[in-house]
């Protein structure tokens, strides 16, 4: 799931963020979570610790109560073991495939006589036109 963030979304810092993200996707998956025991796997460690407190800034405290609807844990996981998640969230690398039956073909083309002498004959009458 991607979203882009908002103008004032910006601004927020990166604890937010993760925090928002996690509000996001339980909205987006709401009916399909909310009754069963989940659990949210996070790189973020401010965002274990901060849900627990009582004193919260008021946007956090709102996302909190929102998160108070389900059933879950929160566990921490070091970004090393989380690379494959990284990787969604980067710009893919081109990678060129190229078809070997394609270049087999052409290859063997190039070594028959008999179509390139057929080829010389069409690039002659082309230029002939």
């Amino acid at each position: 799931m991607s979203k882009k963030t908002s103008d004032q979304g910006r601004k927020y810092t990166s604890f937010e963020l993760e925090v928002l993200a996690v509000v996001e996707a339980l909205k987006k998956f709401r009916i399909y979570v909310l009754g069963t025991l989940f659990k949210i796997i996070t790189d973020c460690d401010a965002l274990v610790k901060t849900l627990s407190k009582k004193e919260l800034n008021p946007r956090i405290a709102r996302w909190a109560l929102y998160l108070q609807e389900f059933n879950y844990t929160i566990e921490h996981r070091t970004g090393s073991k989380m690379a494959h998640v990284d990787a969604l969230s980067r710009p893919p690398h081109c990678m060129l495939i190229q078809n070997s039956a394609h270049l087999q073909f052409l290859k063997a083309q190039q070594a028959d006589d008999q179509i390139t002498a057929i080829k010389t004959l069409l690039e002659t009458m082309i230029t002939i036109s």
